[in-house]
């Protein structure tokens, strides 16, 4: 099984961090694991669009490719996060709006939507 861990935390010194070394030492050597840590990586959370970068266009934006390509890669997905202010991180929920975008991880059909990304599954690890 392919893992993508998703982590966002920038202390790691942290709790958070202890949680995330736990994780990758006891996922099964059975699994291929890829960590990304979206702190380490400085993801630029911010969605834009406007009248030259049209929203329709935000899944073949280059420069989320890679995580794109992560994200079709895996087969299991694990967030860890904090809760801060009764959610999960602003960096996080830039990384959810740029990457799982209309035309990537759905589409949108005559009765609702079309999920792209089916046959995979997540755990999400918090703390608060």
């Amino acid at each position: 099984m392919n893992i993508l861990i998703i982590y966002t935390y920038p202390n790691h010194q942290s709790f958070n961090d202890a949680i995330l070394k736990v994780v990758q030492q006891n996922l099964s050597k059975d699994h291929n694991v890829n960590t990304l840590d979206l702190y380490e990586e400085q993801f630029d959370p911010i969605l834009r669009f406007d009248d030259t970068h049209k929203r329709r266009d935000l899944s073949t934006v280059s420069d989320m490719e890679k995580y794109r390509n992560l994200i079709t890669w895996a087969d299991h997905f694990i967030f860890i996060y904090p809760i801060w202010w009764s959610g999960m991180p602003a960096m996080l929920k830039g990384f959810i709006d740029r990457v799982f975008t209309a035309g990537f991880a759905y589409s949108y059909g005559k009765r609702g939507l079309i999920g792209h990304l089916q046959g995979k599954s997540a755990w999400i690890i918090t703390t608060h």
